[in-house]
């Protein structure tokens, strides 16, 4: 027993004596990093520092060229003033007002001293600017409406098709900005609208194309109003009407058979009338000997596509007074 209790103050001793150790060793490394850390923050170190620029301009004026929003310089100082510009100073911001002054070119050593008195510590300075300046020239300000043009990109589902014209609310858009840069704007496009396998109206919000930073739009996007139904075919027999032909003059055929494209909603709207298929005798001439003469298309409902008739072309006769059989013969042509 008396063994055992020795052995364990032993132990006791031990493990004291190791966790004085342990401390006075960890105390003598934090000490020896805080002189580390105080005299690498004495030192002297480059970085980056973004810079800001804002301005005002007069009434009535916009930037030729908009000049830059922000710009990196590098500056040099202790780690201590770094540190310090770095908590207290994150970004720099220069403001220029326009309004009381338009300087033609803000140059490096008017740039370098602005930067310069925005810094927390008289220890940095600018190390390397990056470039020598930037110019502000100013121009009258103007305002234009301008269309505003689709880009699209649209697929259809079998049977399917535009029932009318696709529409934008509002179909106009007003710019502003320099004169230079205005006046030579005839229309805005809008983002590219890419749908595909329609099979029924649909309305949509498009954003317009962003503008540079020199032109504002008055607002930035139209909706967008995509008119489908589904179509199918129709059919009928058009009457051919004949041009400068004499009273004794028939054409064969005289009715030819169109067939066309139509939406349901316009299915029952349509007639015959609404088609007028013709011939024109002046075009014989061209044709010499021959007394055949081509039909025409000259009148169809804007709302129907695909349009075909056959045949293209009719056989023209004269029938002579003197004789009980019909003859061909060149047509005598009034002039």
């Amino acid at each position: 027993m008396q063994f055992s209790s020795l052995l364990d103050r032993l132990k006791d001793r031990l493990r004291k004596n190791i966790s004085e150790d342990r401390a006075t060793f960890l105390t003598c490394i934090a000490i020896a990093l805080i002189f580390w850390w105080l005299v690498k923050m004495s030192n002297y170190y480059l970085t980056e520092k973004p810079v800001l620029f804002s301005f005002s301009l007069p009434e009535g004026k916009a930037f030729s060229v908009y000049p830059p929003e922000e710009h990196t310089v590098e500056i040099r100082g202790t780690g201590w003033g770094l540190m310090f510009e770095f908590f207290s100073n994150p970004k720099i911001r220069l403001h220029y007002n326009l309004a009381d002054e338009n300087p033609q070119m803000l140059n490096q050593m008017r740039l370098s001293n602005d930067i310069s008195n925005q810094f927390a510590s008289k220890e940095i300075n600018i190390s390397r600017y990056g470039y020598d300046g930037f110019s502000v020239a100013l121009e009258d300000r103007i305002e234009k409406e301008v269309p505003i043009r689709l880009l699209e990109r649209l697929s259809y589902a079998d049977e399917y098709h535009l029932r009318d014209s696709i529409t934008m609310n509002p179909g106009k858009v007003t710019v502003s900005g320099p004169e230079s840069l205005v006046r030579q704007i005839e229309f805005w496009t809008t983002d590219s609208l890419i749908l595909e396998n329609l099979n029924n109206s649909v309305a949509v919000d498009c954003s317009l194309r962003e503008p540079s930073k020199e032109i504002e739009l008055n607002f930035a996007e139209t909706r967008v109003e995509i008119p489908v139904e589904q179509y199918t075919e129709r059919s009928f027999l058009i009457p051919v009407k004949v041009r400068n032909a004499p009273d004794s003059l028939k054409i064969f055929p005289e009715k030819i058979k169109l067939t066309c494209v139509i939406g349901l909603s316009q299915y029952n709207e349509i007639s015959s009338k609404d088609f007028s298929l013709q011939v024109d005798l002046k075009e014989a001439e061209k044709n010499g000997s021959k007394n055949t003469v081509p039909v025409v298309l000259t009148h169809y409902p804007p709302y129907v596509t695909n349009v075909v008739y056959a045949p293209r072309a009719a056989e023209f006769f004269i029938i002579k007074k003197d004789s009980l059989a019909v003859e061909v013969d060149k047509p005598s042509i009034p002039q």
